[in-house]
C-alpha cells in the first residue's frame, strides 16, 4: 500500500504540473524530486556497509536552498536514514551514494562527473543538458514544469539502475562525458 502510494506521488510530480499549482518553490520541488527519485534507485549490494547503513546524499556547489534540502535529513527511503553533506567541489566524495551538482558549477561539472567516476555515484543536477553531457539525471525545466531527463549508459556505466516505474515517466537521452 505505501508502495503505491509512493509511485503515486512520483507520477504526480513528474506529470507536466506546474510547480505554482502546489504553491511551492521550484527548490522545493526539486528537492522532493530528488527524494522520491532516492525511492526508486538500486545500487550494487556492496554500495552499502551494512542494511542499516545510510543513504548519503551530496550537495555540491551553492545554488541550492539549504533550508529545503535539510528537511531530507533524516529521513528514510528502504530503511535507510538520508544523511546530508555539502561540499564546493567534488575532489572528496568517496561517501556519497547521490551527487546532487549544482547549477553553480555549471562551468565545472564535466570535472564533478570525471572526480565521481567508479565512485557508483547517482549524479544529478539541474544545468542545462546535463544527462546529455554525461550525468545520469537532469532536473530540467521547460515551460514552468520540471521534466526527468536520464542517461542510462551513464547509469550502466556505474552499475547502477533506476526502477522501470520513473523510467516511464522520463526521458530517455544519450550523451558522455566526451560530448
Amino acid at each position: 500500500m505505501i508502495k503505491n502510494i509512493h509511485y503515486l506521488l512520483l507520477a504526480l510530480l513528474l506529470t507536466s504540473w506546474s510547480s505554482q499549482l502546489f504553491a511551492v518553490t521550484e527548490h522545493q520541488l526539486k528537492v522532493a524530486y530528488l527524494y522520491n527519485i532516492t525511492k526508486f534507485i538500486q545500487w550494487p549490494k556492496k554500495s552499502f556497509e551494512s542494511e542499516e547503513s545510510p543513504i548519503n546524499i551530496c550537495i555540491i556547489g551553492k545554488k541550492i536552498s539549504k533550508e529545503d534540502i535539510e528537511a531530507l535529513r533524516d529521513k528514510r527511503v528502504s530503511g535507510r536514514k538520508l544523511n546530508i553533506y555539502y561540499y564546493k567541489n567534488s575532489k572528496s566524495l568517496d561517501i556519497c551514494h547521490i551527487a546532487y551538482i549544482s547549477s553553480s558549477n555549471k562551468d565545472t561539472f564535466r570535472n564533478d562527473l570525471k572526480n565521481l567516476e567508479g565512485k557508483k555515484t547517482i549524479t544529478i543536477s539541474d544545468i542545462n543538458m546535463f544527462a546529455n553531457k554525461g550525468g545520469m539525471i537532469e532536473l530540467r525545466r521547460q515551460n514552468n514544469k520540471i521534466k526527468l531527463y536520464i542517461n542510462l549508459q551513464a547509469l550502466s556505466d556505474e552499475n547502477l539502475f533506476l526502477s522501470s516505474k520513473i523510467l516511464e515517466l522520463s526521458n530517455i537521452v544519450k550523451g558522455s562525458n566526451n560530448e
